[in-house]
């Protein structure tokens, strides 16, 4: 690794640049840049990766395609932990579409660096949609077309102007929020975490146009990802957005639904999703919905006993009880991969487990249930 420990880059201190491949310093372009974009491309073609911060501001740059990417990924790692990103005041910038092809690396506790893209008066920051994973915590105001709002930021008084808001950065905090949220009907798309509390909403109807929920989720070992708390007139989800929710990571999903209405319910369409997407529940104040919702053509078999139960379903709902001389029923069971409930085996003379093989998934929301799966 080599170093760059210049104050700003100009036509002297590029000079010094290092022919190195991982640099660490702080890149900053102001005005007194006075190097092309080509002079500046042709003294960072071996610079694959930054450790440090770059400030981009009040230059006559009109792109930054000045950066290169690595022959392996096609990326350029940039580890910018405490230092940041700022491109700010930028008269004639209007291209920043290699940021597509940057991979902005945490810190050691998996928090993004600061990254802020304003005030350029003809830029058009859409380029940042298709990097999503990256950029989850960007604000970009003040140029000439901002893509996307800061979700992290509603508030009472400034409710109003996210009616035009299709995209939010920063994830969607609704907290304390009274009256008409149809303010928030145009939204499409979630870049981060979910967190809803203390409100009087009573379902999520309002975010009607909301398609999809992307999270970056690696290494937070404890951060819940989709929290809603403390609503207590919330009765439905009202969304089908949480069929969307889009992790980078397979592990450490949590979500939280906690002290809502008592008549709080989840459709088996709705449990199924969160079950196929492997969501740790911290809280999960809710029962099930007389409304089974979409199965998409599959049907659900619903037991009152054992001996009633049909052949071959593989998405059962109820409480399975097991007891002795009920062995030979055990057999219907050999297709189920869902259980809406909790399956207990007592009393019996089975050897093992094999009519379980298929079963994947198990979702109980009856309060009073102590175990899942219970041998006694």
């Amino acid at each position: 690794m080599c170093t760059f420990n210049h104050s700003e880059i100009n036509s002297i201190t590029i000079q010094f640049f290092p022919k190195c491949s991982e640099i660490c310093g702080i890149l900053i372009f102001i005005s007194g840049t006075d190097l092309s974009e080509y002079e500046l491309k042709e003294a960072f073609p071996s610079m694959h990766t930054l450790f440090g911060g770059i400030v981009i501001e009040n230059t006559h740059l009109t792109s930054l395609s000045f950066f290169t990417t690595d022959s392996l990924y096609g990326e350029f790692h940039f580890f910018c932990e405490d230092y940041g990103f700022f491109i700010r005041n930028n008269l004639f910038l209007t291209d920043i579409s290699i940021l597509n092809s940057f991979y902005m690396w945490t810190d050691d506790d998996f928090n993004e660096c600061e990254f802020r893209i304003e005030n350029n008066s003809i830029l058009d920051t859409s380029a940042l949609f298709d990097n999503y994973l990256t950029y989850l915590d960007v604000t970009t105001p003040g140029n000439f077309k901002d893509y996307g709002c800061r979700g992290d930021q509603i508030n009472q008084s400034n409710l109003k102007d996210y009616e035009k808001c299709d995209h939010l950065f920063g994830g969607l905090k609704i907290e304390n929020l009274i009256g008409d949220l149809s303010s928030l009907s145009k939204i499409k798309v979630v870049n981060g975490f979910i967190d809803i509390q203390n409100t009087e909403i009573e379902d999520l109807s309002f975010l009607k146009n909301l398609e999809y929920i992307q999270m970056k989720n690696i290494g937070l070992k404890k951060k819940i990802s989709v929290n809603i708390k403390n609503n207590l007139k919330m009765n439905r989800l009202g969304t089908s957005a949480f069929q969307n929710l889009q992790f980078n990571f397979d592990f450490n999903r949590i979500a939280n639904l906690e002290n809502l209405h008592p008549n709080f319910c989840l459709t088996v369409e709705e449990m199924r999703n969160f079950l196929e997407l492997n969501l740790f529940f911290v809280n999960i104040h809710a029962k099930y919905c007389d409304d089974v919702g979409n199965l998409q053509g599959l049907e659900l078999c619903r037991l009152d006993r054992m001996s009633n139960l049909k052949k071959n379903c593989e998405f059962v709902f109820g409480n399975i009880l097991v007891e002795s001389g009920e062995e030979e029923y055990v057999k219907r069971l050999n297709r189920m991969t869902h259980l809406f409930g909790s399956i207990e085996i007592r009393n019996t003379k089975l050897k093992n487990l094999d009519f379980l093989k298929e079963l994947r998934y198990i979702g109980t929301l009856d309060g009073k249930t102590r175990r899942l799966l219970g041998l006694l």
